[in-house]
């Protein structure tokens, strides 16, 4: 079997993830766990987290994986406010960003939109990191390997194809889509009509008395 033929028999037996909440779809291997939703808690950059995990019980390692994090540009503008940012070793400040603009990568003759950021293990200035951004709209998108939950980020590009070697490839399949969320129900107000008023009349003395 051609790797074009044997890599498009494997995508068609992936399992497909997407939401319209947020506006992305992504593929992922068959047998892996469903992926983990994490809402921000007070004090992170990122809005959204989903994890996506081998299933330990298929004879793999059930903290590899991938999460795909989720930012919002009114808070996160650019790649350099992310939890990815690669880390400089010397803790100089940080003036410049380390991927260029945006290009097309290609892959199986296919075009998929979002953006490599490597820094290889020997790099003198910083510490070695690798993931997939997309921006758009609201919104930036990190797609990140995961090797250990206890290890996030400083991740070379060289450990993270070693050990999930299908990361290329789930990179390949993330593509945005439109962002559809339900309208708000507008609750309709409570009519509550005025309870009648009591029928009275008067004794001689001009005294009120209820019925």
């Amino acid at each position: 079997m051609s790797g074009n033929l044997r890599s498009s028999w494997i995508l068609t037996s992936w399992e497909l993830y997407q939401t319209s909440w947020y506006g992305f779809a992504v593929k992922y291997s068959q047998g892996w766990k469903k992926p983990l939703l994490k809402s921000a808690s007070k004090g992170v950059s990122w809005e959204y987290r989903y994890q996506f995990r081998r299933d330990g019980d298929m004879g793999g390692y059930d903290d590899f994986g991938f999460d795909v994090v989720v930012y919002n540009r009114s808070k996160v503008g650019n790649l350099s406010q992310t939890d990815e940012f690669p880390i400089s070793k010397n803790d100089v400040a940080l003036n410049r960003m380390i991927c260029e603009e945006p290009q097309i990568h290609m892959v199986e003759g296919e075009a998929y939109p979002v953006d490599k950021v490597s820094i290889r293990l020997d790099d003198e200035r910083y510490y070695p990191t690798y993931f997939y951004i997309l921006i758009r709209d609201d919104y930036l998108y990190t797609i990140v390997p995961i090797v250990s939950e206890k290890k996030y980020g400083a991740i070379s590009e060289e450990e993270a194809k070693n050990i999930i070697p299908e990361f290329v490839t789930i990179a390949s399949t993330f593509y945005p889509i439109d962002i559809v969320r339900p309208k708000p129900v507008v609750a309709k107000p409570r009519i509550i009509a005025p309870f009648p008023a009591a029928e009275t009349d008067r004794d001689a003395q001009g005294q009120a008395n209820l019925r």
